[in-house]
């Protein structure tokens, strides 16, 4: 039987913001977006490509240390896409990278089978990771 997920405090899911960016030489983004419910429009597919002001191509270090970020606070389990939980919060992910992982085959949407729709790491994705130096 799997290990229930342990779910970070705010400040663990800052940390972990921190030292990811800083493995890719990155400044630390301004601020995590925490909030307190799921983020409204998220649970569909379509929601995370409907962004037309969002850049078609997002810069693959910002991306990947993001990608880590949230693997990290989630334990390696699918990202749930009203938000990553915390112990009293949820992280939102960033629509503009997840639409470009789900479109460059990184994510894969399950609408169902994670107790909510989720983000899953999908074998590209792992090779990616892997050839980047995490797993």
């Amino acid at each position: 039987m799997a290990t229930p997920p342990v779910f970070p405090h705010k400040g663990e899911a800052l940390a972990m913001l921190d030292e990811e960016f800083a493995k890719v030489d990155l400044p630390t983004p301004e601020a995590l977006p925490i909030e307190k419910q799921k983020r409204p429009g998220s649970q569909k597919l379509a929601w995370w490509h409907g962004d037309p002001d969002a850049a078609d191509a997002v810069e693959t270090l910002t991306s990947l240390a993001w990608l880590r970020t949230w693997l990290r606070i989630t334990g390696g389990r699918a990202l749930p896409a009203g938000g990553l939980r915390l112990r009293k919060d949820r992280v939102w992910l960033d629509r503009a990278i997840v639409s470009r992982l789900e479109r460059d085959g990184i994510l894969a949407f399950e609408p169902t089978g994670h107790f909510e729709p989720s983000f899953v790491l999908t074998d590209q994705g792992r090779e990616w990771l892997a050839a980047t130096g995490d797993v």
